[in-house]
């Protein structure tokens, strides 16, 4: 096909397009020169018809090249496209998405989520419909702050139908570190509504919620998770984190001494009586200069607060310098 003149292969091109038959077309795409693809992607006016022959191209340098050739105009009626939901083409486009580089996931999950509202809530029903939160959460780095608001502002989100297997997701496929960090940009009750869902984990899949609030550094997003949760789990989560392995309350004690968060997390922590003693004794534990920046800042917490975690560690018979005499 590469030796064809031009007017044929525009007039195979045409034709397969016609004819809707676009794993031959994304074969095409895939063998012809970069200059004539252009050429053939420029007669493409069916941002459907271009969504389809992506979908099949399945080397995703290839695909980063073509897209690269693609204006802004046939980019957005790919998205336009998708957010059709006679044409139900969001599986297709969420797996462009995955496929091509992170510079272009960027760029396409951005052009979607800055778009019209309604293209938002029919990329989340696409999404919920299809099971794919496992590969839509990934793509939420990608966006910007302001899309990531506008996401989770959408009165669609709040429903059981979106939060329930948004949160079994993560559960299911160690993805919290892309839920997680939403938290903060909620709204009061849609914190609570996940939550409430967050609530119904066992207790493996805490610590597995536990784990990644560690490994990734997500203590301010849990913050937010455990101010919301209800009383009954809210403890039971503060039983398991007591009882975490030493790397995780040293991850927990790092952040509590250089985090900008500390002065929300330090009180859930000394509230939680098993959690404050165990956090307690890897203190005494630990080197002088390892402990002496997050007893520098209880310094600075009010004086009741102060005063109870002092007399939380003499109780457990421990030398740890708390500053200054109780007030």
């Amino acid at each position: 096909v590469q030796h064809l003149p031009e007017a044929r292969v525009f007039a195979v091109a045409d034709e397969l397009v016609r004819r809707r038959e676009f794993i031959t077309l994304g074969e095409l795409a895939t063998h012809l020169p970069l200059l004539l693809i252009g050429k053939v992607l420029r007669r493409i006016s069916d941002g459907g018809a271009l969504l389809h022959m992506g979908f099949f191209i399945e080397d995703g340098t290839r695909l980063d090249a073509i897209i690269e050739l693609l204006p802004e105009a046939q980019l957005g009626a790919i998205i336009m496209a998708a957010a059709d939901d006679a044409q139900d083409l969001w599986p297709e486009a969420i797996a462009l998405m995955t496929q091509v580089s992170p510079r272009w996931q960027t760029h396409l999950a951005n052009l979607a989520l800055g778009g019209a509202d309604a293209t938002i809530a029919s990329m989340i029903r696409g999404v919920v419909a299809h099971g794919l939160w496992d590969a839509t959460l990934p793509l939420l780095p990608a966006l910007s702050e302001a899309n990531r608001q506008r996401l989770v502002d959408l009165p669609v989100v709040d429903d059981d139908a979106v939060l329930l297997p948004l949160v079994q997701a993560a559960r299911d496929n160690d993805l919290w570190h892309y839920l997680l960090p939403l938290l903060p940009l909620m709204g009061a009750a849609l914190r609570q509504h996940v939550a409430a869902l967050a609530a119904r984990l066992d207790d493996d899949a805490l610590r597995h919620l536990i784990d990644a609030v560690y490994r990734h550094r997500l203590w301010a997003a849990a913050i937010s998770l455990i101010d919301a949760l209800p009383a009954e789990r809210h403890t039971r989560l503060m039983l398991l984190l007591a009882d975490s392995d030493a790397a995780v309350l040293d991850g927990l004690v790092d952040t509590l001494a250089t985090g900008e968060e500390w002065r929300q997390l330090l009180p859930l922590v000394t509230e939680a009586g098993p959690l404050a003693e165990r956090l307690l004794y890897h203190l005494e534990a630990m080197p002088a200069a390892r402990r002496a920046p997050l007893l520098a800042r209880v310094g600075e917490l009010p004086a009741d607060t102060r005063n109870f975690i002092r007399a939380r560690s003499q109780a457990l018979g421990l030398s740890l310098d708390l500053g200054d005499a109780p007030a």
